[in-house]
């Protein structure tokens, strides 16, 4: 389940201009500076952005073409985290890991069943009552996490994941979503600012800079042979 993006999105005077290409079973991390349209081409991807020229493809279908959204982001078979997690706070953990197959008509039962394993899969089978108020950051993130992968998505997108995290909980979310994601035979792309996370859980690296893309290769290869002034700043703050 390949994904490709070779699109413009416009928002004011800012374009966002990509020809990128993801292969199934690859974690992506895309970095760049605020503002430079890192979270622009996941929702682009998604389809809660429209490109305005080019084409957005999933599997070899487009999805976007540019004149207007083909397929609806509810039907393109991709699970997305958001920077806050955005779970819903009337319910409880196992309601919302159990919501989005409970809205493509999985039976209550069968959708509760599913998402009870994927919580003892994450390991915080013990929240399934709780309701997102009464839980932690940490365990927040492996929730949406959780309800991401849900509906079994060919496509998962995860919005600066551990944004929201202190460094303590850093260190455990980074090794469980390693773990998970591991496990993942989709596309992953991963937004983050952060070259520590990017290094523990993925194998490309893209950067982008003012709406294009700077550099596209590994973290090692980031490292020694930086394309920008910015990649290089970026890569001498990392331990």
């Amino acid at each position: 389940m390949s994904v490709q993006v070779a699109a413009t999105v416009a928002r004011g005077e800012f374009n966002l201009r990509v020809d990128l290409s993801f292969a199934p079973g690859e974690i992506t991390a895309v970095m760049g500076p605020n503002g430079a349209g890192k979270s622009t081409l996941l929702r682009s991807i998604a389809g809660l952005q429209p490109v305005d020229s080019g084409h957005v493809s999933i599997n070899g279908t487009v999805v976007d073409d540019g004149d207007r959204i083909l397929i609806a982001p509810e039907l393109r078979n991709v699970g997305l985290v958001f920077q806050d997690y955005a779970l819903f706070p009337h319910l409880s953990v196992l309601e919302n890991v159990a919501f989005g197959p409970r809205s493509r008509g999985v039976s209550a039962g069968q959708a509760r069943i599913n998402a009870q394993d994927l919580l003892d899969r994450l390991g915080i089978s013990e929240l399934g009552k709780r309701r997102p108020a009464a839980i932690s950051g940490g365990q927040a993130q492996r929730v949406a996490l959780a309800r991401a992968l849900a509906t079994s998505p060919a496509v998962l997108l995860l919005d600066e994941p551990m944004a929201a995290l202190d460094a303590e909980s850093k260190v455990a979310v980074r090794e469980e979503l390693h773990i998970a994601l591991a496990e993942f035979t989709g596309v992953t792309i991963m937004v983050s600012h952060e070259p520590q996370d990017a290094r523990a859980l993925a194998s490309r690296a893209i950067v982008i800079e003012n709406g294009r893309v700077t550099q596209d290769a590994s973290l090692d290869a980031l490292a020694q042979d930086p394309a920008t002034t910015y990649v290089a700043a970026l890569m001498r703050s990392t331990p």
